[in-house]
């Protein structure tokens, strides 16, 4: 290109700005003279103007031309290698980062365009819009900096293709497709997530690189939703916008949504219409809603359904057709609601797609060089592209139209970003189980283990209610929408996101989705080493608690930021054992007692570790296959080793809590253990029980009823849960309540242990032993326990079936004391049943501490030995 006529195009361009636009063509038309060539670069620089540095990074729309900056000039620290373009705002190098070794992109602003505070502000706000977003698949902003009088932006270079290109040079596989989709909604709602509106998807802001890699560009000006509304400052750019409305709004009609056509308010529906849009026509080779013209095509889109695309294309799966008209719906409330929707339905379609499901490498079909021929019937998009006026855009009415639809954009950007300008009020909170994005089914421990340390860091907020493990790990894989999740678990707001580990990096990315809303209101990515990965859990609670305002006490601060020092592979055994511990049987009761002495023999004082161990043992006498007798001394050497590392370890004082009542019978030291527990972690649902069945076996029920309400309130969809408070009901006589909760406890985990024969007692204890029997059987059914059998004689004995239930006690395997001391009470043979009682407490019966309260023991009450045993537990008077 001749560098003077370049030069006189730049002058006209600049001199054009500061005509208004009505009066522009008249002086372009004069200043051109009927130069067609130098009136194309003038209404190229217009057209740029209006381009985000995005585009630009990779070669965009910007006209390649001479350049002032010659090879081996310096930006700062950046050495010129080539110029990649130049714009009406500034020039495009590609240059080499001396000192980091690497090639980027770097945008430098006219100075005369500088000098005008709007522009910096725009240069600047667009460099923040775009460095908001950390994502893989989104363009990433190394820098925005000063050198020699210039500003500058610094972006990754990407040597790809754009995916028009791709579309109109090879022919993508249905497999490449969809991976192609797949990346383009994740990098989506990476943004959605950070608060940003694309607004304009299209496959000239998609880039390919050659190793199938996507990057998601042009997240500028026009889609950050600005921080303070200002009227005055929204008319200022609806002006400069308009300057060039007629490229910037009618160029993309071909992708955008039927609201965003109208000027309604929009929101993250619109990217998904969009995100449809591109899908269709890179299936198809056409837009769904092409017309003849730019009216046409623009009564299309608001009148007509997009035609099937098996009408086009032989073999599309019917899940993706699906998955494509429902993000075309015109009616933004009946698309997918968020953009995460469409990428679970797209990934999932993925994994069945045949072929390769891997990013593709588009390098693999050769050299990609040819621009797609453009269709015939979307004369809209070709015409605006080459940078021509379109004579019907002197139509006054499309004119009005065009200024409408800018305003109402920016004026819903603006009502958008109000309505998210405060931190929210939130004081509870649900953390979703952490997607993991490894692809190995085998890190299902590593993404619950971090889902479980975040709940942990979050319950230890007083101020901050955190529902617990169970009822979060309740959902996952859940299809459920997140204000029905929130609805169902009582919480304002939910915290969900994924986990990916990839050999010694871990990557976390997390989400705040309030309860009222179905979009983020904040998100942030993290990566470390694995070796800091306890630094990273605790990055993301505080980061979290930052963003609720939640008020901290000083000991609450210090908990968060304070990470102790833990050898990786120590904290690797440590999480395997605690997602075997969580199963509650004895064969992973008996490996996760094995990862936890892994985890002690790689580091010795490794508190956590030895209370996760105490637990194991303490779990393995109730439902393992060890004695009460055989794991008491294991359970109190790691409780009290724990302690001896770390006094601030709340499991370690839970577990010394259950010694005291179950083993040693001091009620004071066991309540004060308990109490202390909560003091450390007040979102402990374990404490709140333990404590509970404390104040359970002193007859403290009102005391009991408070802290089972807390914990239904931190766990309120758990099985087990609902399953005590109602045994610690039936204990208090309130057998009514006691029945509703087993019968939910039934109902929220069919195959739960316990909870048959708990209901079982229930209606014995209100001489309804038919539905006794009955649920008893259904229990038999689920589980094939003994301890549903031995109940069952309990009924048949009551029923004057001695024969029968005799039966049962002989063929039941090793019955515990309790259950067999009520079948003697129920057979009418106190002398065996006081045997047996004594025999449960010479083997630290666990399950003997309750007696006193429970009413299957009513009938021993006035028997004198009755007094004897409930001394020895120290609960006599």
């Amino acid at each position: 290109m001749d560098q003077a006529n370049w030069q006189k195009a730049k002058d006209i361009f600049n001199s054009a700005l500061e005509h208004a636009p009505e009066f522009r063509a008249e002086f372009l038309s004069n200043a051109c003279d009927g130069d067609d060539e130098l009136r194309r670069l003038v209404d190229e620089l217009l057209s740029s103007y209006n381009t985000d540095f995005l585009e630009s990074a990779v070669g965009g729309s910007l006209l390649a031309v001479a350049d002032s900056r010659q090879i081996g000039d310096r930006i700062g620290r950046y050495e010129v290698i080539r110029l990649l373009g130049i714009g009406g705002m500034g020039e495009v190098y590609l240059a080499k980062d001396n000192q980091l070794d690497r090639k980027v992109a770097i945008k430098v602003l006219n100075q005369k365009y500088e000098s005008n505070e709007a522009n910096l502000k725009r240069f600047i706000q667009e460099a923040k819009a775009a460095s908001a977003l950390n994502h893989p698949n989104i363009l990433t902003i190394h820098e925005i900096g000063e050198a020699e009088n210039s500003r500058y932006i610094v972006s990754e270079f990407i040597d790809g293709k754009t995916l028009r290109e791709i579309i109109g040079s090879v022919e993508p596989t249905m497999s490449e497709i969809v991976d192609i989709s797949v990346q383009i909604a994740s990098a989506l709602s990476a943004a959605h997530a950070a608060r940003i509106i694309h607004r304009d998807i299209k496959p000239e802001n998609i880039i390919v690189r050659d190793d199938g890699y996507v990057k998601v560009l042009d997240f500028g000006l026009a889609k950050l939703i600005p921080q303070q509304p200002s009227f005055l400052g929204l008319e200022e750019e609806t002006v400069r916008q308009n300057q060039t409305a007629e490229g910037l709004i009618l160029g993309t009609v071909s992708y955008m949504s039927p609201e965003q056509a109208r000027g309604e308010t929009v929101d993250g529906r619109t990217d998904i219409f969009s995100l449809g849009s591109v899908v269709y026509e890179m299936i198809t080779g056409r837009t769904p809603f092409a017309g003849k013209s730019m009216p046409e095509t623009f009564a299309n889109l608001l009148n007509k359904e997009a035609r099937p695309m098996s009408e086009f294309v032989a073999g599309v799966p019917d899940e993706l057709q699906r998955i494509v008209s429902k993000m075309l719906r015109k009616e933004p409330d009946e698309r997918y609601q968020t953009m995460k929707d469409p990428l679970v339905d797209l990934k999932d379609l993925r994994g069945q797609t045949p072929g390769r499901s891997d990013p593709i490498s588009f390098a693999e079909h050769g050299q990609v060089t040819a621009v797609m021929e453009r269709t015939k019937d979307d004369i809209a998009r070709t015409t605006i592209e080459s940078g021509r006026p379109m004579s019907w855009l002197r139509n006054k009415t499309i004119l009005v139209l065009a200024s409408v639809l800018l305003i109402a954009t920016l004026t819903a950007a603006w009502y958008f970003r109000s309505a998210f300008s405060r931190k929210p009020q939130i004081r509870s909170l649900a953390v979703l189980p952490l997607e993991n994005l490894s692809g190995d089914p085998g890190q299902d421990y590593f993404a619950d283990g971090m889902t479980e340390t975040l709940i942990n860091n979050l319950s230890q907020i007083k101020a901050l209610k955190v529902i617990s493990r169970t009822s979060a790990m309740h959902y996952k894989g859940s299809r459920e929408s997140l204000p029905d999740i929130a609805l169902a678990l009582g919480v304002d707001g939910i915290i969900e996101g994924s986990v990916q580990r990839s050999g010694d990096r871990v990557r976390v990315t997390a989400q705040l989705i309030p309860a009222t809303a179905d979009a983020p209101i904040w998100s942030r990515s993290y990566e470390r080493e694995f070796s800091d990965v306890l630094k990273l859990e605790s990055d993301v609670a505080q980061a979290i608690t930052g963003e609720i305002t939640v008020q901290l006490t000083p000991v609450e601060q210090n908990r968060l930021v304070e990470t102790k020092n833990v050898d990786p592979k120590a904290h690797e055994a440590y999480l395997l054992a605690k997602f075997h511990a969580e199963k509650i049987n004895e064969a992973d009761l008996a490996k996760a007692i094995d990862y936890y002495d892994q985890a002690i023999q790689i580091q010795p004082d490794y508190a956590a570790a030895y209370a996760g161990l105490s637990q194991a043992w303490s779990d393995r006498g109730i439902w393992g296959a060890k004695s009460f007798a055989e794991v008491e001394k294991p359970t109190r050497d790691a409780a009290m080793r724990a302690l001896e590392l770390d006094p601030m370890n709340a499991d370690a004082h839970l577990g010394m809590a259950s010694l005291h009542m179950n083993f040693d019978y001091d009620w004071v030291a066991a309540e004060s253990e308990a109490r202390r527990a909560l003091e450390l972690d007040p979102g402990s649902t374990e404490g709140y029980e333990t404590y509970a069945w404390i104040l359970e076996v002193l007859g403290r029920f009102d005391e009991m009823r408070e802290k089972m309400v807390i914990a239904e309130q931190m766990d309120p969809v758990s099985a087990n849960v609902q399953s005590n408070f109602g045994r610690m009901l039936y204990r208090a006589r309130d057998f009514a309540e006691a029945e509703r909760h087993l019968k939910k406890a039934i109902d929220l985990d069919p195959g739960s242990s316990s909870v048959y024969g708990r209901l079982g007692d229930v209606y014995v204890a209100m001489g309804r032993l038919s539905d006794a029997e009955s649920v008893l059987e259904q229990g038999r059914e689920v589980k094939r326990l003994g301890v549903q059998s031995i109940r069952l004689g309990v009924v048949y004995a009551l029923m004057g079936k001695k024969d029968e239930a005799l039966a049962v006690l002989n063929n039941s395997p090793k019955p515990s004391a309790g259950d067999a001391a009520r079948l003697y009470i129920a057979l009418r043979e106190p002398d065996k049943a006081f045997a047996t009682l004594n025999k449960a407490f010479q083997d630290r019966d666990q399950l003997l501490v309750h007696i006193k309260v429970d009413p299957s023991f009513d009938p021993l009450h006035s028997d004198p030995r009755w007094p004897e045993l409930l001394k020895k537990l120290n609960l006599s008077g």
